[in-house]
């Protein structure tokens, strides 16, 4: 696999990027030209939304009603000649409800894409105060983990107790996050709260960060806040982030060892 010429756009990179399995010379290039590349940032939410979608879906994915009409009126005007059998009637129905379905979320996604970064400061102060509605609340591991993994997320769940490092489990809900689904964990200790959050992606999208760490192989991106620190890192094809407000150098050595934690 190569990196693009000057010039050129990320091709074969971005799957090995949501994967996880890009070399780290790689990587490294890779997310230097996603920074500066638009396009190429685009390209890579639309195959991460595509992904989620395929792996989501367990029957007909509903498009907006606009985009459902404007595709019902072109096909309306093309000539299609009557199909042979019932069942290749019903192959062509499901085949271009998958390619109708995959065009919407490319579409969808043209608009303007989510700070992250911002959003995930901003929902930190609510976030610190009380769990979403929808929460678990609960120092149960296990019983977290089954809780989440209820809503089918299209990513590895996995929660982790950090007991040992003094910081005691609360609870954790399931919350959009950019138009995709995410995990909120809370941790607590002497009267401040961290929040973990989870969700399928990658850090090569990510906007500049204020420093990048390197530790046993995770890059850490560290960004400050108004206050307010958030460290991101890649586990496969999940993206991590712990979110705090204590000294940054406590929260990213927090985030590099929940990273180093067995699952």
């Amino acid at each position: 696999m190569s990196t693009p010429t000057s010039g050129g756009h990320l091709d074969l990179e971005l799957q090995d990027l949501l994967d996880g399995r890009a070399d780290p010379s790689v990587r490294t290039e890779a997310e230097a030209h996603l920074r500066g590349c638009e396009d190429c940032r685009r390209r890579l939410a639309a195959l991460e939304a595509v992904r989620s979608a395929v792996r989501r879906a367990g029957g007909p994915v509903e498009l907006p009603p606009e985009l459902a009409a404007r595709l019902a009126a072109g096909l309306d005007r093309e000539d299609v000649p009557a199909l042979p059998s019932p069942r290749t009637r019903r192959w062509a129905v499901a085949a271009t409800a998958l390619a109708a379905s995959l065009l919407a979320a490319v579409l969808l996604l043209r608009g303007r894409e989510p700070d992250v970064v911002e959003v995930v400061t901003r929902d930190f102060r609510t976030q610190s105060a009380t769990l979403p509605a929808a929460a678990l609340r609960t120092s149960d591991v296990g019983a977290l983990e089954r809780f989440l993994r209820a809503a089918n997320l299209p990513f590895p769940v996995r929660v982790l107790d950090l007991g040992m490092m003094g910081w005691e489990l609360v609870g954790g809900a399931v919350e959009t996050l950019g138009g995709r689904p995410s995990i909120v964990l809370a941790y607590r200790r002497a009267g401040r709260t961290v929040i973990c959050r989870m969700y399928l992606g990658s850090t090569g999208v990510l906007p500049a960060a204020d420093r990048v760490e390197e530790h046993r192989g995770f890059r850490f991106h560290v960004y400050e806040r108004d206050g307010v620190t958030a460290v991101f890192w890649q586990e496969g094809p999940t993206v991590c982030v712990l979110i705090g407000d204590g000294p940054p150098r406590d929260v990213v050595d927090l985030a590099v060892a929940k990273a180093m934690a067995p699952g």
